[in-house]
């Protein structure tokens, strides 16, 4: 059954799962400036690779904790403000962060495969909780309340 992304977005800003048939085929999902504000619909695609949230009405990102295989996830200028359920995602390769109400990186310390991170434009003002991620290419801290990049030193990989 083929899937039609606008009756997609439809079930999940209704708070409904999709039908079972389409769950294995959604590996993106794109909920960008949507009223979605319940993420527990999202947390039956398993199959879920990247999920963009942009502009969404969200704070609570709880449900996704489920989505341990989800690579790419995009909460820039969202009501996000703790990030604890990303600590299961050990998969994320790439988590976008900007413009959110995020203060706390110590539960991104373990997501030792990020290789981008946007925290620019956040609350945060510590980075040492980052100093693991080795893998880490790429990382915006503009506009945060970080003084002290020296943490970061040992991160070879790191160009921006």
């Amino acid at each position: 059954m083929p899937i039609d992304p606008a009756a997609l977005v439809q079930l999940i800003e209704a708070g409904r799962v999709p039908p079972q048939e389409w769950i294995a085929q959604i590996v993106e999902l794109r909920l960008e400036r949507s009223y979605v504000t319940d993420l527990r619909p999202v947390a039956a695609l398993t199959a879920l690779r990247r999920l963009v949230l942009t502009r969404a009405r969200i704070s609570d990102i709880a449900p996704l904790s489920a989505l341990t295989g989800l690579e790419h996830l995009h909460l820039s200028f969202t009501a996000v403000a703790d990030v604890t359920p990303l600590a299961a995602m050990r998969g994320l390769l790439c988590c976008f962060l900007t413009g959110s109400l995020v203060a706390d990186a110590v539960p991104l310390a373990g997501l030792l495969r990020l290789e981008r991170l946007d925290l620019g434009d956040t609350p945060v003002a510590d980075v040492s909780p980052l100093a693991a991620l080795g893998a880490l290419e790429s990382l915006d801290l503009s506009g945060t309340r970080v003084a002290d990049v020296a943490p970061l030193s040992a991160l070879t990989r790191l160009r921006y």
